[in-house]
């Protein structure tokens, strides 16, 4: 009979480098999806735990479940209670332990090591959409594929980066990743100090415009973070016959400089 680690509170349970360290842990995810790479952020608010996420470069972020990490072992529970956690990473594995990636695949441990300092656990669970590079616990950074469950997709989901702070402690060497960049910047805020970018009116119905910068592309998402519009060479943007509800704009002006900026239709 087979015991699931995800039941299994084993007895030699260590003192880890913590995953969740402060306010500032982040992660930086990515999503495979039809071939392209999206790019997604999540974080926990240490004061209650509480994991948010944001899709595909979205400033909005929506709350994913609470997180609990205790003796080496990071759990989430997904309805935002901890009466049904999921356990997510376990460093006190070694080799040949089990360890229930999802609710009908079992990975098992085939190496551990040491690298930087960190313990790094991998199984024999191998994605078929990152290069064939295989599930790992790294200790204080977590799981390489996602960091969370979302709707089954472990798959589709990498965690490619992580981050303290403004220290980056990992970064993946899987070859489909050439760097590891995320823009933390808060909503409008341009990166050079000179520029004053203004949208008006917001909320808006039928016109929207673009002041202080000139606009070479604009690319409109919906929160599926699908491009549902792009317009060139102009500052403005027609929304008749748009559907009510919030969008994403992302304007890349004339010196190549790429801002972003939510606004509602109403």
């Amino acid at each position: 009979m087979l015991i699931f680690a995800l039941f299994c509170l084993q007895a030699r349970a260590q003192n880890y480098d913590a995953i969740i360290k402060s306010d500032s842990t982040s992660w930086i995810m990515y999503h495979l999806e039809l071939e392209t790479r999206e790019e997604g952020h999540a974080f926990v608010n240490k004061r209650d735990s509480l994991l948010y996420y944001a899709p595909y470069g979205y400033t909005d972020y929506y709350c994913v479940g609470r997180m609990r990490e205790e003796d080496g072992r990071l759990w989430i529970a997904f309805d935002g209670s901890l009466q049904e956690e999921t356990l997510l990473v376990d460093m006190n594995l070694e080799v040949g332990d089990e360890f229930l990636v999802t609710g009908y695949h079992v990975a098992h441990v085939v190496e551990t090591s040491h690298e930087n300092g960190r313990k790094v656990i991998v199984f024999d669970y191998i994605s078929p959409y990152w290069g064939g590079e295989p599930l790992k616990f790294i200790e204080g950074v977590g799981r390489n594929y996602t960091i969370f469950e979302w709707y089954d997709d472990i798959d589709k989901n990498y965690q490619s980066c992580k981050y303290d702070g403004d220290e980056l402690v990992y970064s993946t060497n899987n070859p489909l990743f050439e760097d590891c960049k995320y823009d933390n910047a808060s909503v409008g805020e341009l990166s050079d100090e000179n520029k004053v970018m203004k949208i008006y009116p917001n909320p808006a119905s039928e016109m929207i415009h673009i002041e202080g910068i000139e606009a070479v592309e604009i690319q409109v998402y919906n929160t599926l973070g699908q491009v549902v519009k792009t317009v060139r060479g102009t500052n403005e943007i027609d929304l008749s016959g748009w559907v009510n509800g919030g969008y994403l704009l992302r304007i890349t002006d004339a010196d190549g400089e790429v801002f972003t900026n939510k606004i509602t239709i109403q």
